[in-house]
Formats: C-alpha cells, sequence, structure tokens
C-alpha cells in the first residue's frame, strides 16, 4: 500500500518516530506542574492535591489538558477522573467530584 504521510505501523522505524513525537507532550506536561505516565499511545496524568489546595491543583490539571497548540490532543470522550486517597479525605469538603478535562467537565468514576 502506498503511505503519502506517517508511518506504517508495524515498521521499524515507527517505535523511535512514535517516542519522538511524544517527548515535547512530556515536556509540555511537566511545565505546568502536572505528573504524568505515557504507556504506548496511553496517558495518565496526576495531580496531588493538599487540603485547601485542592482547586489550585485542579486549575493546573484543567490548563494543562486544553493546550491545544501540541499533537496528540487529549480527547475527553476517552477520559475518566478518579481520585484516591484516605477514608477521611475522600470524605471531606474538599472531596471532587468533577473536573474539567480537555474543555469537558467530567464527573469522577466509582471505583
Amino acid at each position: 500500500m502506498p503511505c503519502d504521510s506517517g508511518v506504517p505501523q508495524g515498521s521499524v522505524p515507527s517505535p523511535l518516530l512514535f517516542t519522538a513525537y511524544v517527548v515535547p507532550v512530556s515536556e509540555l506536561i511537566d511545565s505546568f506542574g502536572v505528573s504524568h505516565h505515557h504507556f504506548a499511545d496511553d496517558l495518565h496524568l496526576f495531580v496531588a492535591m493538599e487540603a485547601g489546595a485542592a482547586a489550585f491543583a485542579l486549575e493546573r490539571l484543567t490548563r494543562c489538558s486544553v493546550v491545544s497548540h501540541t499533537k496528540p490532543q487529549l480527547n475527553a470522550d476517552k477520559s475518566d477522573v478518579m481520585t484516591l486517597g484516605t477514608a477521611a479525605q475522600l470524605r471531606s469538603d474538599a472531596a471532587v467530584t468533577t473536573v474539567d478535562v480537555a474543555g469537558k467537565s467530567l464527573s469522577e468514576i466509582s471505583c
């Protein structure tokens, strides 16, 4: 099959070129102070929230997720929000119920 642009999946240069494509995304995420983990084309974003500073942490996550001048972009339809903490932290008034990700308000999933 002719390939006018991109790299055929399974070709020898694919892993190297994919890495070159996503490394700038990692640097951009780091610039917002958001932790992340890449695995292939899956991306997890993490923010630590302290009592009284949850709004600031969520604002950093929101700003990071809507950056549109870079590719690949975060797809809110394929995103979930999960809050982890102790039982007391999860019951607190500052508990998170929704988060704005990539321009869409997402409800927390139950686990």
